[in-house]
């Protein structure tokens, strides 16, 4: 789906019913929003908040609120990384109709986002909250947060030495299969040139 440069307003039941939508491009001459960082999303440029993503949506640094019902009807959606820039989300973000419960939902802000009835009709606890180690007793003592029903702490990655014969980064890609040519910020899926898989927290 393609957002045109003359696209002024969008309301948030646009794309209601939009269950399939894998991409989100708005044009390079549109003041009024965009998808930075070929992210597959709807930003609201001056205010940085997300409108609308999809299942291949990266949210990247940046964007600090989730608007409501922005990943509405995203049945296929299995991981939702928040970044670190996030400092609040609207009601019924994943839409209200217990349609969308990704297993996963990354959130690497330090401080707790507001997030009251974020999560309205969501079965938070099947779902397993990722957040950094320094502020797992703040997410695990706030509303809604500690409803989840499994919180883990991610620690950053360290860097060592390695040998010559150790194998190498291949190629580095986000948890929507977009091809980064450099560390992004959050979960990185990184292929080693033995053809291993593994999954690297990026800070």
């Amino acid at each position: 789906m393609v957002i045109g440069e003359n696209v002024t307003s969008i309301d948030s039941l646009a794309f209601y019913g939009c269950s399939r939508l894998k991409s989100i491009v708005v044009d390079e001459g549109n003041t009024t929003y965009d998808s930075r960082e070929n992210c597959n999303a709807i930003i609201e440029t001056a205010s940085n908040k997300l409108i609308r993503g999809c299942v291949a949506t990266a949210i990247p640094e940046g964007v600090t609120s989730i608007g409501k019902w922005a990943f509405s009807k995203c049945e296929d959606l299995e991981t939702l990384v928040l970044p670190s820039t996030i400092t609040s989300l609207d009601e019924e973000i994943l839409g209200g109709d217990y349609g969308v419960m990704p297993q996963d939902i990354y959130c690497y802000a330090e401080e707790v986002p507001s997030a009251e009835n974020a999560f309205r009709y969501t079965y938070i606890q099947a779902i397993t909250l990722h957040v950094p180690e320094s502020a797992y007793e703040e997410y695990k003592n706030t509303e809604p947060w500690s409803k989840f029903g499994n919180i883990v702490k991610e620690k950053a990655v360290s860097v060592v030495s390695v040998s010559d014969n150790a194998p190498t980064i291949a190629s580095r890609y986000s948890l929507s299969g977009q091809h980064l040519t450099a560390p992004q910020r959050g979960i990185n899926v990184v292929k080693m040139s033995d053809g291993t898989v593994k999954k690297v927290l990026v800070k």
